[in-house]
């Protein structure tokens, strides 16, 4: 397309703005015949003389090499201000307003927003709250939320959601738990719920309902997730929840499988019509904070029953 790279006039310009090749060859971090060989081909490309080269002298620019020059300057000054152009658009303002489940967000989110706001300040993620899962779904499905981050069924899952991390849902408490077990099967233990009307709470029934215990016995109330962990690691009773939560409050593997339920998945989904650039974006931060992470070892409630040792 063009008879010089742009590389060459890089080094052309280095060249003129340094005084001399040697000069340039230290600015460029480039040897003094790498200069000279991206001149020489230059010239040879050109058809023309750029410099005046005399012996024991330092080599000054030809009319045509001041041509050049003039040239160069302009085409540098243009492709700045078409980066500038490109860049703000690409870089526009856009606030994304999104509901996260508050685990995924309290434990997950929150702590890699610093370095997001930091890497990406033209993106303002907006966290809204939503009176349940069900509201907050379909809120996004009918565009009234640019998007939502949450832990689905296969069957429940948003059309077009990204798939970020497997989550096993299940009941988990203390080995102890095990010797209370009768006729009734997993439901004759008492279990741990969220406050009367919260989302806990809906969110519990709904997870026993799927291990087949319509009327749970319950043995107490938490106010939040770590407070309810920490009741099971009292022996209080069982928390039918996502084993990610377990994990988070209880490091040392203390709780054990009760009962597993199902395995979920971490879904993102955003509502189509986004700014691609912005949708890869967003959608590579929440794989990178909520993705993955490796599961402590836990025995399962039939090795508990055996008296298998608790991992180390």
């Amino acid at each position: 397309m063009f008879a010089f790279t742009l590389r060459q006039i890089e080094v052309f310009l280095a060249v003129c703005e340094a005084g001399s090749f040697r000069r340039a060859a230290d600015r460029l971090g480039i040897s003094e015949a790498s200069v000279s060989n991206h001149m020489r081909s230059l010239e040879d490309q050109l058809g023309c003389r750029l410099f005046d080269r005399r012996r024991g002298t330092t080599s000054s620019l030809s009319d045509k090499g001041l041509l050049l020059l003039e040239g160069a300057k302009r085409l540098v000054a243009l492709g700045n201000e078409l980066g500038r152009s490109l860049r703000s658009g690409a870089e526009k303002g856009v606030n994304l307003r999104l509901f996260v489940g508050p685990h995924i967000l309290e434990d997950y989110v929150r702590p890699a927003l610093p370095e997001f706001v930091r890497s990406h300040p033209h993106v303002e993620l907006t966290f809204v709250t939503m009176a349940s899962r069900a509201e907050a779904r379909k809120a996004a499905l009918a565009g009234r939320l640019d998007g939502i981050l949450m832990t689905f069924a296969d069957d429940d899952a948003p059309p077009g959601s990204v798939p970020l991390a497997p989550v096993e849902l299940g009941v988990y408490g203390r080995a102890e738990l095990i010797g209370q077990i009768g006729e009734g099967g997993i439901g004759s233990i008492p279990f741990l719920l969220g406050a009367r009307g919260s989302e806990d709470e809906d969110a519990a029934l709904h997870n026993l309902r799927a291990a087949g215990i319509p009327s749970p016995i319950v043995g107490g109330r938490y106010p939040y997730h770590d407070v309810g962990v920490g009741m099971a690691l009292k022996g209080l009773g069982g928390l039918a929840t996502f084993r990610s939560i377990i994990d988070i409050f209880d490091p040392e593997g203390e709780l054990c499988v009760l009962h597993r339920i199902a395995d979920w998945q971490r879904r993102l989904y955003l509502r189509p019509g986004l700014d691609p650039a912005v949708v890869a974006i967003v959608t590579d931060f929440f794989r990178s904070a909520a993705g993955p992470r490796p599961y402590m070892p836990r025995r399962s409630a039939g090795d508990a029953g055996k008296g298998a040792p608790l991992p180390a």
